[in-house]
């Protein structure tokens, strides 16, 4: 359908009835900077969708379809993506290294959907995130991630029950990955620990 417009930057196609892509629906366009597809029916993310050619794609709206999972190495081929709204969704479990490559991601927007565990590798440790949404979830916990800094981290409407900003690994006490502002609100927090060590990188805490 698309394979004449082979210099156009942006789809938007947010709002139809589309339940599946095919692979090489948009082998053409490899200038695409940016694609909305918000408010279809899609269930599942394979790896076929986003392939190599997307070396100029930046930004994804997936938000607002009946996601279920999505294939390990779904965007392992999107060097240059910075921004991916997957909310909105029925996400429950998230691969381990799914944004494993994309070093310039920069906001993550997960809420509304029924993630109980986030892998610990889910990101490249040279991100710099500046928004991570995880709010209304299913999370017991805060996760810790590998990344350099998360700007704005939202855990708000979780089942957190213990607010710590530290985490066990391999028998040693460590802290989170930098963080400018965190939410926490509406959990169900009743244990907060180790508050005196509040790290000096925080600037707002909800």
């Amino acid at each position: 359908m698309l394979r004449n417009f082979t210099d156009i930057l942006s789809i938007d196609l947010r709002s139809n009835l589309i339940d599946d892509i095919e692979s090489g629906s948009f082998v053409a366009n490899t200038k695409l900077e940016k694609i909305d597809l918000m408010g279809n029916r899609l269930v599942k993310i394979t790896k076929h969708i986003f392939s190599s050619h997307f070396r100029e794609l930046q930004e994804i709206n997936l938000s607002f379809n009946a996601i279920i999972d999505i294939e390990s190495g779904a965007f392992e081929k999107l060097v240059n993506l910075k921004s991916i709204d997957l909310s909105g969704n029925c996400i429950r479990h998230l691969h381990s290294d799914l944004f494993k490559k994309c070093e310039e991601l920069r906001e993550v927007n997960l809420h509304n959907n029924d993630i109980i565990k986030v892998p610990y590798n889910l990101f490249n440790v040279k991100a710099h995130l500046k928004v991570l949404d995880l709010s209304h979830n299913h999370l017991n916990f805060i996760p810790d991630l590998e990344a350099n800094s998360i700007g704005y981290y939202d855990m708000s409407f979780n089942n957190i029950t213990h607010f710590d900003l530290n985490y066990e690994n391999e028998g040693r006490r460590r802290k989170l990955a930098r963080i400018e502002t965190l939410t926490v609100a509406f959990n169900r927090i009743s244990l907060c620990l180790e508050l005196r060590e509040m790290r000096d990188d925080i600037v707002h805490l909800d």
